[in-house]
């Protein structure tokens, strides 16, 4: 497994399936995931990617991800809405 920094604020991983957003540390309010990173599709959203994050309002998801993991959005206090492709 080999981790990376995309930019900031993306961490995630390169899987067989594709790349794993595992972690975000940005301070936006609209957080669009990115489609590919490395010309790689993004597949998945991590296990607690945005847990408690406090200022994160609205995520938009590109249609690549095909996996959201357990508590990945949990205790984002003001998260409003998440936007499926």
């Amino acid at each position: 497994m080999i981790r990376r920094w995309l930019l900031p604020p993306f961490f995630y991983v390169k899987e067989k399936e594709g790349i794993s957003i595992l972690e975000y540390q940005g301070n936006e309010v609209t957080v669009e995931v990115p489609k590919e990173i490395e010309n790689i599709p993004v597949t998945g959203i991590g296990k607690k990617a945005f847990l408690s994050n406090k200022k994160v309002k609205r995520v938009i998801l590109p249609e690549t991800v095909k996996i959201i993991e357990n508590w990945a959005f949990s205790h984002c206090s003001h998260l409003e809405s998440i936007t499926f492709s």
